[in-house]
């Protein structure tokens, strides 16, 4: 099985002749060629195609005309480590995320041999600084990738949308929002890196039936002039939640690797079982009453 996408077939012998040139002219050189940015492009898309085939990836992706462009920000919701490839085989982007160890951290190595990624430390507050600034002189030339975002700053269990951080909509540039959405009847898409390694999540979606989602790009939004960081992201996270079909929540994702009372795990289950509630198409014998009884139990 593949990506439900439509896209140009090639033949091995062009994808060779366009890999080693691509391979000959490092990324940081001063001195690239007018077609190296279009060949890299496409190069990096090729690889990302690969890696999503591998897991039987089946994504369709939703307007396309809005597809972030070179100089903005895309930013998404964070099921799963591999939102990256799956953006990343429809548009090619410069990336920010967390610094990692093992298998993650080897791949972050990888691609920083490709491009220009920051990658940070979440608790050095002068790394936060660093990734303002940097995120700042990238999207001020217009020329530059576009960078992938996941504001949310952690997996979130494919449910709901928890709380933006407010430090890339603090840049005065295009947003563009990407919701992303897994069907769990095939597989589990979420990561939790509390209880399980990488590489086990890995084996676990190489060995899964499909991974199957759908991609809706939504129109590009700006800050309003009177409007601040914090009121932008949360206006940014309620559009994502809304297209996704995701319970849209204040709290920081975090929370997951707290450990919470009763009293707080009641109110997340009340908010997802009305979520469920209101958005679920039942069959004619059964009303949303019977359903309410019935997850009441369960």
């Amino acid at each position: 099985m593949g990506l439900a996408a439509t896209h140009e077939d090639f033949s091995v012998p062009s994808r060779i002749g366009l890999a080693v040139p691509c391979h000959c002219y490092p990324c940081h050189s001063p001195q690239k060629p007018a077609w190296y940015d279009k060949c890299y492009e496409w190069m990096i898309c090729l690889v990302f195609k690969l890696v999503t085939h591998s897991f039987s990836a089946v994504v369709k992706f939703h307007n396309p005309e809005n597809k972030a462009k070179k100089g903005g920000i895309c930013v998404a919701n964070h099921t799963s480590p591999l939102d990256a490839a799956i953006l990343s085989y429809d548009n090619c982007y410069s990336m920010i995320g967390q610094r990692h160890g093992g298998f993650l951290g080897f791949a972050e190595k990888v691609l920083d041999m490709t491009n220009e990624h920051i990658w940070f430390e979440r608790g050095e507050s002068k790394d936060r600084q660093m990734v303002v600034d940097r995120l700042t002189l990238h999207c001020s030339t217009g020329k530059s990738l576009p960078v992938l975002i996941f504001p949310e700053g952690t997996c979130i269990n494919n449910t709901s949308v928890m709380m933006f951080k407010k430090g890339s909509f603090e840049i005065d540039t295009v947003i563009y929002p990407v919701a992303i959405k897994y069907d769990t009847l095939y597989t589990e898409a979420f990561w939790n890196s509390s209880e399980q390694s990488f590489v086990k999540y890995l084996f676990m979606m190489l060995t899964s039936w499909a991974l199957v989602c759908d991609v809706w790009y939504l129109p590009p939004m700006r800050r309003l002039p009177n409007e601040n960081a914090i009121a932008f992201a949360n206006r940014v996270k309620a559009l994502i939640a809304q297209k996704g079909g995701l319970v849209d929540l204040q709290w920081d994702g975090m929370i997951k690797r707290k450990k919470l009372s009763e009293r707080i795990r009641q109110t997340l289950m009340d908010l997802e079982r009305q979520h469920f509630l209101s958005t679920s198409v039942l069959p004619r014998n059964i009303s949303h009453g019977d359903l309410t009884t019935l997850t009441s139990v369960l």
